[in-house]
């Protein structure tokens, strides 16, 4: 299976309802999968370590989740 990179060809996250880069590569429940919705996002940033603590990426995908979470509150200010 070949992975799909976390950064789009302009080298940024996908963002804004990408489920993308949830979908694939980690252990995340479906409910929680799309990072267009705030409470799914905050929900990501307190869980998604508990089982997925030795992936690869985890680290990387916490600071997408970080900048997608500041961008959405940025919305709804």
């Amino acid at each position: 299976m070949i992975k799909k990179p976390l950064h789009n060809n302009s080298g940024d996250f996908p963002l804004s309802g990408s489920r993308s880069v949830l979908d694939r590569t980690l252990d995340v429940p479906d409910g929680r999968r799309d990072i267009s919705s705030l409470s799914n996002v905050r929900w990501l940033l307190r869980n998604l370590r508990v089982k997925n603590s030795t992936h690869e990426r985890i680290d990387e995908t916490l600071d997408m989740l970080k900048k997608q979470f500041k961008a959405l509150k940025r919305e709804t200010s």
